[in-house]
């Protein structure tokens, strides 16, 4: 995630976010350049994500049984 971040950043920084027109595909895929490094950024986010809501999942589920709030419901 660190990467997709990193990588977003230095684009932004270069003033090239301001040539992106909304839903653009020409633009879009000329911000995002050529390579594989969006795309595996993007892969692994994705993975990260899925696997901390799965631990989230088993987290409420554990709560549940136990007839205890989680942490994430307790901050609400």
């Amino acid at each position: 995630m660190t990467k997709l971040f990193r990588w977003g950043s230095s684009r932004a920084n270069r003033g090239q976010i301001e040539q992106l027109g909304p839903g653009d595909p020409l633009a879009i895929a000329g911000y995002l350049g050529s390579g594989d490094g969006f795309a595996e950024a993007l892969g692994k986010f994705g993975s990260l994500y899925a696997d901390q809501t799965e631990k989230d999942w088993q987290q409420l589920r554990r709560s549940r049984k136990a007839g205890t709030k989680s942490k994430a419901l307790a901050k609400s």
